[in-house]
């Protein structure tokens, strides 16, 4: 082999990995060119580009990283906050302990949320090897394969730039982990005080369901050292010291209740200029605007309270003071459900019932507000079990006055939810009296809120109500409907199912137990893997599941109907145009036709109303999937789910064998020999076929009565479809006149006669034929298209105007008649 040879392959071999490193990276790639020297030109445009673009990277990375430096050092000053703050509260204020403890398990799961560090390392160590061979197979290029300096000078750059490139990535790759590192950090410090705060949550959880404190009525005999102990633990809170200012006492309480007071007053006075000024008279008839005057003061407090909320909503996103966030966050919540009530009583009450429904929320509405009170300012447990339960016991009795006498002149739901209110106040004041004022506090902010979410659902469905009332017509489809049907079929039932649990999370936040709250919702009842996972919110989950699988259902056959009523239309159309030779051109509308006929609309709606075994089918899949996505939900073994379903299709193919049998003859039946309104005459029965289900074929006879015939039996027998084609069958009358009547005469007079009547099919005319010689009469007979609905009426019609035009004629109808001769016998002579 020469040496010529032995230089070409060599560099070829060089050329090839030198290819193969750079087609496998992701930036800076080059394809098979012609010669080396172009190679390597292509390479280092294409390294230069991946160099600059590799600088504005660094660039942007660098701001990102600065950004992440401010933000790790923020999480790590709050995570330096909270500790303190945890660790120094005092387990028997229970407000400011729950408090802490919410900081800190809200921290741990924003700051645990981290990004995979490891498919980013990876990924820089792939691009870093890529350039370390790219390097060495730019390096192993001999020199004197290299024909010029312009070529060496190209490789050198490209060296250059390759080495930058893998610089600035393992520069990147550091700064990453680093970054990683302090987030590590930041995130078990965090996870240290999660799991401090867990177990402070568990001493709240027994403090407040299980251990509870003196009952009342034992306070009450040292009811002056409890209310010295109070004392000074108010004193000791809420006194500013004079060296160092603390945003949570002192001075700052006092500035909430005067922002609390001044919003207030600017809330009702802004409302009261909008009623005023905004809402003049000419925008209302003479009758809305007496019920707005009477209504007036109850809608200023809506107003007002909407207006308190938005403010308070707005200042706690905004605000930088921890304890104002706080503050303005819970009242907000308050105003809410001062508006979600006043408003449902605006929409649901008359004028004259408006301050009794307002009356029968007040003291649930004051207990809310002490409560709320108790929560904002962090109100030390001494101070609570000393106060609250008198407090209590006078909102309960004031209930009690005020269902008594407000019951009569409100709405029964109103009455209802007073009661509960009252009931739900009677048992907390109990509690509370017991020593487990907390708990009670929990039962109140539970149903405060419950309530809340109940007036909202109230005032929606009171407002879908009136919508439908105005704007949807009493005839109007799923087509008009949808949007009203799936808030009131789907979207109101699931806002109710999931309300319990949600009044229940809102109630935990007041000590801001969320944590366990989802504990319990996510405490598996019943836990056997691979048979069923049973926990109070995979069953929430399935009831709201049913509630769509229902709407949806609803859809698909309400969809049903109408492309039943579109065809229906169609056909009824298509009768009327051949049956008054309409041009094919015209355009015919459905209107027309029940213009023309007054039975035609009902018949059209008949058609698409009528329950099919198509609807029966759909409701079966329907929730057939419905049973199968619950089985999964639970967490049923898909393998267990295939087995059971084997079996129940083997055992059910074995004892449904004659049901399952009707099922398939009942589909066989409608897709081509017999529909819902269908006149079919079997066995000697005659009626109109009202209902195909599952199991049989239900048949109207004439005389009202019902008969089933079932489906396997109807498929099997030859019956008559009186309507499949046209709706009209042939009646066949029979006629007698007198011999020496002119036929011809006769024929023209019942011709005539019967045209001017509508109970025939025209199209197909009347024909009298001549049937035979009878023993006293000739014999006509009759021939005539009757309406299978009507046939009975029609023939009636009929041969009452044939008896008529004969008779106006002086036409002798011919009958049997006998003679009878009585002979007397002459007397014996």
């Amino acid at each position: 082999m020469t040496y010529k040879m032995m230089t070409t392959i060599t560099k070829r071999f060089i050329l090839t990995i030198l290819l193969a490193v750079l087609v496998s990276i992701e930036a800076g790639a080059v394809l098979k060119e012609s010669t080396m020297q172009q190679t390597l030109s292509v390479l280092c445009e294409e390294l230069s580009e991946t160099h600059q673009e590799q600088k504005e990277r660094a660039e942007r990375f660098e701001k990102r990283n600065k950004q992440f430096q401010r933000s790790i050092g923020r999480d790590l000053e709050l995570c330096n906050n909270i500790e303190l703050m945890l660790y120094s509260q005092k387990e028997q204020n229970v407000f400011d302990l729950a408090y802490a403890c919410g900081q800190a398990t809200s921290l741990y799961n924003r700051v645990s949320r981290t990004h995979s560090f490891k498919r980013f390392e990876q990924q820089q160590d792939e691009q870093i090897m890529q350039y370390e061979n790219l390097v060495r197979a730019l390096t192993n290029i001999p020199d004197h394969q290299l024909k010029n300096s312009s070529m060496r000078a190209t490789r050198d750059s490209c060296i250059f730039l390759a080495k930058f490139i893998e610089s600035d990535i393992r520069k990147t790759r550091e700064t990453m982990k680093d970054n990683h590192e302090q987030r590590k950090w930041v995130a078990d410090k965090a996870k240290k005080l999660n799991d401090y705060a867990l177990g402070m949550y568990e001493r709240i959880r027994q403090s407040v369901f299980v251990n509870g404190g003196q009952n009342y009525f034992q306070m009450l005999d040292r009811i002056g050292y409890y209310w010295k102990i109070s004392a000074n633990d108010i004193a000791e809170k809420y006194t500013s010291s004079k060296k160092t200012n603390s945003e949570w006492r002192g001075p700052l309480i006092g500035f909430l209740f005067i922002f609390l007071a001044v919003y207030v007053i600017g809330a009702l006075l802004l409302s009261w200029v909008i009623l005023k000024y905004l809402v003049p008279r000419r925008f209302l008839s003479r009758s809305y605007y007496r019920t707005f005057l009477e209504k007036r003061s109850c809608i200023v407090i809506c107003v007002a309270a909407t207006v308190f909320a938005i403010a308070t909503v707005i200042i706690s996103n905004v605000t930088e003071q921890n304890f104002m966030a706080m503050a303005t966050k819970l009242l907000s919540e308050y105003a809410w459900l001062i508006a979600t009530i006043t408003l449902s009583i605006i929409i649901r009450m008359s004028s004259d019932t408006v301050k009794s429904g307002i009356k029968l929320y007040v003291p649930v509405l004051i207990v809310g507000f002490i409560v709320f009170f108790f929560r904002i300012v962090f109100l030390p447990s001494t101070v609570v079990n000393l106060v609250f339960p008198v407090l209590l016991l006078i909102c309960t009795i004031w209930q009690l006055v005020i269902n008594r006498r407000h019951n009569t002149n409100v709405p029964q739901s109103d009455v209802f939810y007073s009661w509960i209110s009252f009931i739900v106040m009677a048992v907390s004041c109990v509690i509370a009296w017991m020593g487990y004022t907390l708990m009670s506090v929990q039962v109140l902010i539970w149903w405060i809120m419950q309530l809340t979410l109940i007036q909202t659902i109230t005032v929606i469905y009171d407002l879908m109500h009136s919508y439908e009332n105005r704007f949807i017509p009493k005839d109007a489809d799923v087509r008009k409907t949808w949007f009203y049907d799936a808030v009131y079929k789907m979207i109101i039932p699931i806002a109710a199912t999931l309300s319990v649990g949600l009044s229940i999370y809102w109630a935990a936040r007041v000590f801001d137990l969320t944590q366990w709250c989802e504990y319990i919702f996510r405490y598996k009842i019943v836990d056997q893997p691979g048979v069923i996972v049973l926990s109070l919110d995979r069953m929430l989950a399935c009831v709201a599941f049913a509630f769509v699988f229902n709407y949806i259902i609803y859809l698909f056959i309400q969809g049903y109907q109408l492309w039943k009523q579109s065809r229906a239309e169609a056909k009824a159309i298509s009768l009327y145009e051949r049956e008054n030779d309409v041009d094919a051109d015209e355009d015919i509308d459905i209107q027309t036709v029940i213009d023309d006929d007054p039975n035609a609309k009902a018949k059209v709606k008949a058609a698409s109303k009528a329950v099919t075994l198509s609807m029966n089918i759909i409701k079966y899949i329907g929730w057939g999937i419905y049973i199968y996505i619950v089985l999964v939900t639970l967490h049923v073994s898909r393998t267990g789910i295939t087995f059971i379903l084997t079996g129940l299709s083997t055992g059910i193919g074995f004892a449904m064998k004659d049901t399952l049998e009707n099922l398939f003859y009942g589909l066989s039946l409608m897709n081509g020999r017999v529909k819902i309104g269908d006149v079919i005459e079997c066995d000697g029965v005659r009626g109109k076929v009202s209902n195909i289900n599952y199991q049989s074929t239900l048949v109207e006879t004439i005389d009202g009565s019902v008969i089933a015939f079932l489906n396997s039996q109807l498929f099997t027998k030859n019956f008559k479809n009186m309507t499949r084609n046209h709706g009209y069958e042939m009646a066949k009358i029979t006629v007698g006149v007198a011999y020496g009547s002119k036929i011809d005469q006769v024929r023209k007079m019942i011709i005539d006669r019967i045209s001017g009547l509508d109970c025939y099919d025209p199209s197909k005319g009347v024909q009298v034929l001549f049937q035979n010689f009878g023993e006293s009469s000739v014999d006509l007979l009759v021939v005539v298209w009757v309406r299978v609905a009507s046939q009975v009426a029609d023939i009636a019609l009929i041969k009452e105007n044939i008896y008529g035009v004969l008779s106006d004629n002086g036409i002798e109808i011919p009958f049997p008649q006998t003679d009878i001769h009585i002979h007397t016998p002459l007397p014996a002579k």
